[in-house]
């Protein structure tokens, strides 16, 4: 009895000190995207189309699993970024997916393309 009692102590002691993975081995976590821009305040209506028109271009970089693009919303909360005009935000399946989507010739294109449309550097948020 003794030894069943010992041989139940050390069962639960080594299953309290093992990981607890419950998914697979091919499980990983998402991380997404934000980027806030600061845009200049004399842009026109037609520079506001020009630039809506390339950051949705975004939106065909299959690596991005999910990709949102909006210009701020005023609801009166003061606590809002109100240095940020536009927020972009995209969804991948790992870091690797990540960097593919950060280095796609669309992306640099519109990087490059954004930038006379820019009062001031782009901020980003990985999580």
């Amino acid at each position: 009895m003794k030894i069943r009692a010992i041989v139940f102590f050390l069962v639960v002691v080594f299953a309290a000190c093992t990981s607890n993975n419950s998914g697979s081995a091919n499980d990983v976590a998402t991380i997404n995207h934000l980027v806030f821009l600061q845009l200049k305040d004399q842009m026109t209506s037609a520079d506001s189309l020009f630039f809506s028109e390339q950051i949705n271009r975004l939106k065909n970089i299959d690596t991005a699993i999910e990709f949102e693009a909006s210009y701020r919303k005023s609801t009166g909360d003061k606590r809002a970024l109100a240095d940020f005009d536009f927020i972009i935000s995209t969804k991948h399946k790992d870091s690797e997916s990540l960097r593919l989507y950060k280095t796609n010739p669309v992306h640099l294109e519109v990087i490059s393309l954004r930038k006379k449309f820019m009062a001031g550097p782009p901020k980003t948020f990985d999580y």
